[in-house]
């Protein structure tokens, strides 16, 4: 039987979005800080912050477009797929790596102003409505 797990992250955008072309497709890709917390075997809450690696696939040539809304500090909830994989580094070492393939999104918190397009209107990024991809 396959496995259809989705996953919800809600957190800070870490770093500016970068969009990198790939075979007719563009990546947007960004971190995420996701914050948590548990109790320590003393009983004491340890707040840590767990960081994802997350990946937008577009077509159409709109990642430049999207991107902008991307910034660093941003609150977002995204839901989309975890995939696990592994690459060599430049040392010889296996590296595993943890991608968040993002399905949705929805930019949380009070509007903001968005870039000011090539018309001289300014937009807003969604607030209400998840953004599908």
């Amino acid at each position: 039987m396959k496995g259809n797990s989705q996953t919800i992250i809600l957190g800070r955008v870490g770093n500016d979005a970068e969009v990198k072309s790939h075979n007719g497709r563009d990546l947007i890709s960004f971190s995420i800080a996701e914050d948590d917390s548990y109790k320590d075997k003393n009983g004491n809450k340890v707040d840590r912050t767990i960081w994802h690696k997350a990946q937008i696939w577009r077509k159409g040539g709109t990642a430049n477009a999207f991107s902008k809304y991307i910034t660093k500090g941003k609150q977002l909830l995204l839901t989309g797929k975890s995939r696990a994989g592994a690459y060599i580094d430049k040392e010889n070492k296996a590296v595993a790596v943890n991608d968040f393939i993002v399905e949705e999104l929805k930019f949380i918190g009070g509007q903001q102003t968005a870039p000011t397009n090539q018309s001289g209107d300014s937009g807003t990024p969604p607030t209400e409505d998840p953004l599908p991809f």
